[in-house]
Order: structure tokens, then sequence, then C-alpha cells
């Protein structure tokens, strides 16, 4: 407060406006220092000036409608010192704090009453502001006849030359500001190509003029925009460019709201799909919970509450009820908390009640159906098994007869189930193999489902993309693309050691030179994500093994541990000489294996892929390799793994007798692959 004490009135009423929305703490007290100095002077104008900004500083950390009250204080100051700007900005507070908790009709009269006095005193900055103002709850309202006129007649004030002064750069934020609010307007009574067109001029003044603010708010109502018109990698695609702009201007509110948007847009994006990327729906979801996090830390009460509805729809459209359940009373306790703090919360949590039980009976019914179907399921099953018991008996019943024949019959029988047996585990093998197949294709066409869907924006929305757009859409295309090759990549390893194309041919070699080779190969990789390569204690050995095998297998280790470990980080690999063998392991401390995925790592035709810090995409393929191959050359691997403490994977390899050691260093492979 010591330093704010050495401002002037102006200059705190200055920095109370400007950070009243995003640092309302700081402009909570700039303001109530202001209101202090104009007490000490007996200056009841200006008391009524500072008294706003302090309701709407503390509206905006508490979401409280006894604010108003206050206001009701600020409003007798200015009549009373014949203050008829200040009433103004009391009103535009009055209608901001009703606007806040929903109460749309109350905001309108405020914003009327405000319009009114700024257009009688001829203050064209006022009457711009309460125009706008009024505009959106007038479009919150549904009100179109109204909503149409005003967007004419705030589009009007701008084609005038107003002989104002004010700062240079203010009729610019103005015309931004005006252009955001009427296509949000537009937006609200569904005319979105009218929106669309005064949202890009709303952007384009703001990038002209350098209005951060202006700039992701215009970049996050086009990403409605477009979601609206079923458009949602367009909708994404501006959604990302607004949250950048967001978390560098430290917008808690804003990037809140945008979190949410792109946590729905994902997941309605995948509905298309009948929700088949798991992956895709965790990162949806993960978009909401990032945004939660937000509200309960800023206390957004109206974020908590549409993101736990949306959480909920969320859970219940994937079938995980309790989830689903859980989301749902979280929304309604946050409900009951807002409803409390608002004038008719009797009302609205009515009303919020009734919406919530309908959910609920949603979810029961949804839930009961499934079981019933689960049911049914496992009710055919059982009939399925006991005829497959019957059959069963009924062909041992003939067979135990034609053996008792003969006993040429006998030896036949032995044949024919040695047969069977090795047709039971080859079909055992071939389902396997199908079940792998069937997801490593899964995996191949998400690249290629990503290249088409750009391919499809460039195509149909190339008068949407600016170069940066198409920059930013070439770089996911470059990763997507990226993934598909190192997937193709273990893919054909994987299918030359099956068919037996790939001969292990042990030698004695370094490993600590081939620890060093991968260190280097991978070090772009490692520099990009900020990781840095380690080696932790290490000994001087050699190994007796297929160089290329180990090769591999070092490569995959270290790749897997720089997707799955985040920024800043590191990555140790270590070398212990023990009495018969060699330990390698590779730590990291990155996100670590879930518990529920550590026992399918090794298992062929398991999914368990998961998204790496970088949103790298694999296939669990590599790790199949890699276990292959070290057990191939006489070798054990496992591995030690914590949730968001990191993971360590460690094999063995046969340490090079004295008698096998060569004369020559072995040649490093140049190939990650056999020839």
């Amino acid at each position: 407060m010591d330093s704010l004490n050495q401002l002037s009135f102006d200059a705190k009423i200055n920095l109370a406006e400007k950070m009243v929305h995003d640092e309302p703490n700081f402009a909570y007290r700039a303001a109530e220092s202001a209101w202090l100095q104009a007490e000490s002077e007996g200056n009841k104008k200006r008391m009524g000036r500072a008294l706003p900004y302090m309701s709407l500083a503390s509206f905006y950390q508490n979401y409280k409608i006894d604010e108003l009250k206050h206001c009701q204080d600020a409003a007798e100051y200015n009549l009373g010192a014949k203050d008829t700007l200040g009433l103004i900005i009391t009103r535009k507070t009055q209608g901001l704090i009703s606007q806040g908790i929903e109460d749309y009709s109350r905001a309108k009269g405020f914003f009327e009453n405000g319009l009114t006095l700024a257009q009688a005193i001829g203050d064209l900055y006022y009457e711009r502001e309460m125009m706008g103002l009024l505009l959106s709850v007038e479009s919150m309202l549904g009100n179109r006849e109204v909503t149409l006129e005003l967007a004419n007649s705030l589009q009007k004030l701008h084609t005038q030359d107003p002989n104002v002064t004010v700062v240079k750069a203010l009729p610019n934020r103005l015309v931004a500001k005006s252009f955001l609010e009427i296509g949000n307007a537009l937006l609200r009574i569904n005319e979105e190509n009218n929106a669309e067109t005064y949202l890009k001029k709303s952007l384009q003044v703001a990038e002209e003029y350098n209005l951060a603010k202006g700039i992701y708010d215009s970049q996050q109502s086009l990403g409605k925009t477009f979601a609206k018109k079923g458009s949602y990698g367009m909708a994404l695609v501006y959604l990302a460019k607004a949250q950048e702009y967001e978390r560098l201007a430290n917008d808690s509110t804003a990037l809140a709201a945008n979190l949410l948007l792109m946590g729905e847009y994902s997941f309605r994006r995948q509905a298309k799909n009948n929700y088949e990327d798991t992956n895709l729906n965790n990162q949806a979801i993960g978009k909401i919970r990032e945004a939660l996090q937000i509200g309960w830390a800023k206390n957004l009460k109206y974020t908590l509450r549409d993101g736990y509805e949306l959480l909920a729809e969320v859970y219940k459209e994937l079938k995980d009820y309790p989830k689903a359940q859980s989301a749902l009373e979280k929304q309604w306790e946050i409900t009951l908390l807002i409803n409390s703090e608002t004038q008719n919360g009797l009302i609205a949590e009515l009303e919020s009640k009734t919406k919530i039980d309908e959910m609920k009976l949603k979810i029961a019914k949804a839930e009961k159906d499934q079981r019933v179907m689960e049911k049914e399921k496992n009710f055919q099953l059982m009939i399925f098994i006991g005829i497959c018991i019957i059959l069963v008996m009924i062909i041992s019943g003939v067979s135990l007869v034609v053996m008792g024949k003969n006993k040429h019959s006998k030896i036949l029988l032995a044949h024919n189930k040695e047969i069977e047996r090795k047709n039971a585990q080859l079909e055992a093998l071939n389902q396997t193999k199908d079940k792998f197949f069937s997801i490593i294709s899964h995996d191949v066409k998400g690249p290629l489902h990503s290249l088409r869907s750009f391919s499809n924006i460039l195509m149909n929305h190339p008068e949407h993309l600016s170069i940066d757009e198409i920059k930013m859409l070439a770089k996911d295309l470059d990763g997507s693309l990226e993934n598909l090759l190192g997937l193709l990549e273990n893919l054909l390893i994987w299918a030359r050691s099956q068919t037996g194309a790939i001969q292990i041919t042990p030698e004695v070699f370094s490993i600590q030179e081939l620890v060093d080779k991968n260190h280097r190969l991978l070090g772009n990789t490692a520099t990009n994500k900020n990781i840095q390569l380690k080696k932790g204690p290490t000994a001087s050995v050699s190994v007796f093994a297929d160089i290329k095998c180990i090769d591999t297998v070092l490569r995959n280790l270290i790749s897997n541990a720089l997707k799955f470990t985040k920024k800043e980080g590191e990555i140790y690999t270590t070398i212990t000489e023990r009495d018969h063998d060699v330990v390698i392991a590779v730590r990291d401390n990155g996100v670590g294996i879930p518990k529920s995925v550590q026992s399918k790592l090794f298992i062929l035709g398991e999914k368990h892929s998961t998204m790496g810090t970088g949103n790298e995409k694999g296939t669990g393929l590599g790790l199949i390799l890699c276990k292959e191959f070290v057990e191939q050359n006489k070798g054990k691997i496992w591995f030690e793994s914590v949730e968001d403490q990191g993971t360590t994977f460690s094999f063995t390899l046969p340490k090079a007798k004295v008698s096998e050691l060569p004369t020559q260093p072995a040649q490093l492979p140049e190939q990650v692959a056999h020839k």
C-alpha cells in the first residue's frame, strides 16, 4: 500500500480500472487507497468514483451479490456531487456484477440507464461502452430484433468521425472491442456467418495495434463460431492460438474458459468417431480438469460449475458412470454455493436441481441398460460354454468307443490329439497376432487421418488460414508423420525377426561406446525438449551379444525415456559390471507408468500405448522388440516405475570372457536395423 500512497488519485483509479479483471486483489487495493485519500480530503465526488472499482474488484474475488449494495452507496455519492460521469461508471459496474451472477434482466436495466446518461452529456466513449454491454445482455436474453438493431447502431458509431480528445490507441481498442461485441452477440442469435465477419475484423484491428487481449478474445470467439458450424478442427486451431496469448498475459479467467471449450470441442470431434481414440478422450478430459484447477485456485465458481457439468456429460458418454455421478455431485455443490449468494437463489436452485436430477436419471438409465446388456451377454456366454462342454463330452465319448475297438485306433487318436493341440496353439498365436495387427492398423490410421484432416482444412478453408496457421498445421503434420515413420521402422524390424530374416550373431564389443553412439544419435531430440542425456556410474566393460540387436534395444529405451520425460528433465544411462553379466539401465524422471498398464508392457496384442509429454504417439511395439532381442542374446529385461516420479528400464547381457576379447574393437552399426 506504501507505493500506492505515493500515486495521485487519478493514477490509482486508472490502475484499478486496468487491473480489475486480471488482478482483482491488486485493483481492490489501488481503489481502496484512492477512496481513503478522497475520504481524508472530504471529497465525496472522488469517493463516488473510487467505490465502484472497489465493488467490482471485490466481486471478481468472491462473486457475491453483496457488492451491489456498495454500488448503491457510490450512486448516492454521485448524485450528491452531481457527478453524471461518476454515475455512469457506477451503473456500468452494477450491470457487470448483475451480468456476472447471470441476472441479465437487471444488468439490462443498469446498462440502459448508463447509455441514456452518456448520450445526455454527449460522452461518446461511454456511449460506445454502454451500447456494447447492452448489446451483449440483449443477445444473452435472446432478444433477436433488439440485438440486430443495437449491433447496427454500434457499427454506425465507428463510421462517424468523433471530435473527442482521447489517447491515440483508445479509439482502436474501442473499434476492436465493438466488433468483438457485435460478433459475439450475432453468434448468440445464430448468425454465424455475420459473426465470423465481425470477429475477423476485430482480430485484424487488434493484431494491427498489438492489442493482446483483443487478439485472444477474438480468436477464442472465432473458435466458438467454427465449432457452432461443426468445424471442430478449425475451432481448435483458433483456441490453441488464443491459449498461447492467454498464458503469456496470465489471464486465468480467459484461459479457464478456453480450456473448457477445447475439452468440449475435442470430445465432440471424437464423438463423430464413436469415441474410438482413448488418448484423445483423455486429452479432452485433461483440458477440463486443468480448467477446474484454475477455477479452484482463482475462486471462479461459474467455471467450476460449468466444468463439472461438462465432465459429467463426458464420463456419461464414455459409460464411466461412477465418475459421471461424482462430477455431477460436485456441480450440485458449486451450484448451491452460487445460488446461496444470489438474490434469485431459490428459483435458480430449483431450476438447477431439476436439471441435475434429469442428468442423474439419464446416468442411472444408461447404467441400468448397460447392466442388462452385460447380463444378456453373460447368459449367452453361459449357453455357448454349455454347448461346447456337451460337444466335448460327446466327442470324448465317441473317441473312447473308437479307442476301445482296437490298438491302432488308439495310436491314431493320440496322433490326432497332438495335431489338435498344435493346431490350438497355432490358432491362439494367430489370434494374438491378428489382435496385434488390428492395434497396429489403428495406430497407423491415426496419423493418416490427421494428414487427411489437415489436407481437408487446406483445401476447404484456405481463406481462413494465415501463414502462421499454415506453419502450425505443417508442424503438427510433421510430428504425425515422424511418429508414423518410427512405428513402421519398428514394425519392419519385428516382422523380419518373426520370419527368421534376422540372424543373431554375437560378438564382443564395448557397451559404453554403443551407449555414447545412441546419445549422439538422439541428442537433437533431447535438445528440442530441453532434456539432458547423462551417463551415471559406468564400467568400461565388453559384452558378448549381437551388436545390431542391442543397438535397437538402446535406441528404443532412450527414445521412450525422451518421449515420457517433461521439459527440463534428465535421463541417466548406467552400466554395472557383475560376476557373469553386465546390467545396462536407462533411468528417467518423467511421468512414470500407470499401474494398470505395467502388466501389459511386454505382451503382444495388448493395447497400452499412451501419448508422450510432447504428444508423441507410440504403440508399445518397441518394448516387445527390446524383450525379444535381449532374450535372444541370453539376457533379461525388467523395469521399475512410480507414477509422476519416473521409470528405470534395465537389461542384462553376457560379459565377454577374456578368451573372447578381440585384438581390434568391434565396428559400431551405422544403421538401426539389420541389413
